[in-house]
């Protein structure tokens, strides 16, 4: 297979994890129930869409396809599972985890295409002791109940959409930006009360007399690092809730990302700060009243880069220490 997941469709295998790029910003996903030698697009993919080519969301249902209707003169791909390289691909094209046979996926499938055809209702997902009932089921969510949810379902028995989690984590990162400047425009207008000269310490004003009004502006931009911060990690606990709800993740999983969330935003909000702080300290003061606030805007920018990838390694380190104690 290419580096780019293309698959000629007289290559599908049985249960095979499909996936086409519907938009420049998402992908449709499928599983192969069934393989036609003789003529391919003939073979049957798992699917969950509309069932008359139309976008309106209620019109969506857990059907059965060809691979010609599945694949809309699309190039066809492949997901990867167990990739070493998930990190580095889009969401939703290869993951880290390792699926199940092909034979046991195609069983998966079935069972849902007869729960859902003779039992009129559907098992959830990660919690057998809950149904939905058939409106439920076939009711598309774009959070909760997704192409890609589906087919995830049938190849590793979780229910999981990581293209709903790299929405999230983008969005967030426009928003903290965006809040960010928003609360930084009230302060310097006044509608926030900002950190005076007075209230600087002593300490800090005898060392540098000279430097306090610069503590000063550094310290009100704080102000939008802590307020953004607080904004979307409250977004993201919310969203977690909901999955932790609706039998998405477990527990653990629940505290696992919590945890990788507020490390990772925490070193993200520090480094942005520093540099911005560092870059507005040396800028200050200058003939041009507008070169603070580039100086300010570029070390945002840099910390936010370089506390990212930072956060990923206290991440990482945190990761393994979390699996250690739970082993234990």
């Amino acid at each position: 297979m290419s580096i780019f997941h293309t698959i000629a469709p007289k290559n599908i295998w049985l249960g095979d994890h499909l996936y086409i790029w519907s938009s420049p910003f998402h992908q449709h996903h499928g599983i192969v129930i069934f393989v036609d030698k003789n003529d391919p697009d003939e073979s049957q993919v798992l699917e969950f869409n509309t069932h008359d080519g139309s976008h309106k969301v209620s019109r969506a249902r857990i059907q059965v396809v060809t691979l010609k209707r599945f694949r809309r003169d699309c190039i066809l791909k492949r997901v990867v599972y167990g990739s070493r390289y998930a990190r580095f691909k889009r969401a939703g094209t290869a993951y880290k985890t390792q699926c199940l046979a092909s034979e046991i996926v195609v069983d998966n499938a079935q069972l849902i295409i007869e729960q859902i055809k003779y039992g009129d209702c559907f098992i959830v997902p990660n919690n057998p002791t809950t149904l939905w009932n058939a409106e439920e089921a076939h009711g598309y969510n774009l959070i909760l109940r997704n192409c890609e949810c589906l087919a995830y379902w049938c190849k590793t028995g979780r229910w999981f959409s990581e293209q709903v989690i790299q929405l999230v984590e983008n969005v967030g990162k426009y928003l903290f930006a965006m809040i960010k400047a928003i609360v930084n425009s009230l302060v310097h207008a006044g509608f926030i009360p900002s950190i005076r000269q007075e209230l600087l310490s002593e300490m800090i004003e005898k060392i540098l007399p000279s430097c306090a009004s610069k503590f000063c502006t550094i310290l009100n931009d704080g102000i939008g690092n802590a307020i953004a911060f607080i904004a979307i990690e409250a977004i993201k606990l919310s969203f977690r809730i909901s999955q932790l709800y609706h039998n998405q993740i477990t527990w653990q999983e629940f505290c696992n990302q919590t945890l990788v969330s507020v490390v990772k935003s925490i070193t993200i909000g520090v480094f942005a700060f520093a540099i911005q702080a560092l870059l507005t300290y040396l800028t200050f003061g200058t003939a041009l009243a507008i070169v603070p606030w580039i100086g300010g805007f570029l070390g945002s920018l840099i910390g936010s880069v370089v506390g990212d990838f930072l956060g990923r390694l206290v991440v990482n380190g945190v990761a393994q220490i979390n699996d250690l104690l739970f082993a234990d």
